[in-house]
């Protein structure tokens, strides 16, 4: 009981050493670190969730190296292979890399493995994962914007000093058998490179592998960005209203205003918490300034007309007396009680109001008619070029 208790209070490399199994915790590499050739090959990425800057990987990791304390007589067998909960219970005995990825959001599920030792001390391990991976994306140029998914892989025990990876490019690849919603996958690359965070005691070696996604921005362009486009369009039909009906040209805009932050509301909970605005931000944006200046105008162009008429300028008088005259001697017949009289007598005030109508107020909206498309197609352009060249 004695012993055993000192067994426990004992260091795991003591530990291992006690119970004749030093090879776990010590390198097979005394003179320098251990090479490690690592490949990934990605199977598939079910996700892409830009809300939450991740993206689930499935794929194939391969580890290789050589421990001469694992090397055996190949009379029998030139190899030994281990599967599923053997392979675990085998790499528990001995030095492996213990590689993890660095930038993972929840622990890897491993769905298979596989461990080969050859006579020569040459270990080969293979496991079939899935994970959830954190990524910067740049979404400036969002929904045209090209990502860069990255995976880090590195040993979580062992530092520079005693492994290095080493890029094993015959066994970096992906699949072409499967499709991303909404991405294209353009390009994989692996390189190697050192972190060293806070809390290490020395740097470690770190496989990168790098996945470029292309954004299919078909989506977003036919239900968002073009049925936007017509309704500010369609809108802009208020320029073509009479000049004085303020209450149905403000009616026509406000709805246009509504609509521009409704999809600016839903734009925000589809893309994650940014500091900075994408490219569809100032598309969204601009449509809701458009909008605006919409309500601006209308509003303008009623004061213009109202004004006109109390000051009696710049107006078309032609035929207006008589109207004038004709519409005073009926009303003394409207206040007599002879509806078709009042009838006619609100017929003539139209006619008249038709007459009499603002020449400078509709000369804004003729300016309006030609000005505001052509603000928005221009400004629409210097985005693009701003953004996307």
């Amino acid at each position: 009981m004695e012993a055993a208790a000192k067994l426990e209070d004992l260091p795991l490399n003591e530990l291992m050493i006690k119970l004749n199994r030093p090879s776990s915790v010590t390198s097979p590499n005394p003179d320098g670190p251990t090479i490690v050739g690592i490949g990934l090959y990605v199977h598939e990425i079910t996700e892409i969730d830009s809300s939450r800057n991740s993206f689930a990987l499935e794929g194939f990791l391969d580890l290789i190296w050589c421990d001469s304390r694992q090397k055996f007589n190949a009379i029998s067998s030139p190899t030994k292979m281990f599967l599923e909960k053997d392979a675990e219970q085998e790499l528990e005995l001995i030095w492996w890399p213990d590689s993890y990825f660095a930038n993972q959001l929840e622990p890897r599920r491993i769905e298979n493995e596989e461990l080969i030792i050859f006579a020569d001390g040459t270990i080969e391990y293979r496991e079939k994962f899935g994970v959830t991976l954190a990524s910067n994306y740049d979404m400036r140029r969002f929904p045209f914007d090209t990502q860069i998914l990255r995976a880090e892989i590195e040993s979580f025990a062992w530092s520079s000093d005693i492994l290095q990876f080493q890029v094993e490019d015959e066994l970096i690849d992906f699949s072409t058998d499967f499709s991303i919603p909404e991405w294209s996958m353009i390009d994989l690359n692996e390189f190697l490179g050192e972190k060293m965070e806070g809390r290490d005691r020395s740097p470690f070696s770190e496989s990168i592998v790098e996945i470029t996604v292309n954004r299919d921005p078909n989506c977003y362009l036919v239900k968002v960005m073009l049925p936007l486009g017509l309704i500010v369009f369609i809108y802009w039909g208020v320029f073509w209203m009479r000049v004085d009906n303020l209450a149905d040209r403000m009616a026509v805009s406000f709805a246009g205003v509504l609509i521009a932050v409704a999809y600016m509301v839903i734009l925000a909970d589809i893309l994650p918490k940014h500091v900075y605005n994408t490219f569809l931000d100032n598309y969204v944006l601009l449509c809701l300034l458009m909008m605006v200046l919409t309500v601006i105008e209308n509003i303008v162009v009623v004061l213009i007309h109202r004004h006109e008429l109390e000051s009696e300028i710049s107006m078309t008088t032609e035929g207006v007396d008589e109207l004038e005259s004709e519409i005073a001697n009926l009303r003394v017949d409207v206040d007599e009680g002879d509806p078709e009289t009042s009838q006619l007598v609100d017929n003539l005030i139209i006619h008249r109001n038709d007459r009499v109508e603002s020449v400078k107020a509709k000369r804004v909206d003729a300016f309006a008619r030609i000005g505001f498309p052509l603000a928005f197609v221009l400004v629409t352009a210097l985005l693009a070029m701003g953004y996307l060249i």
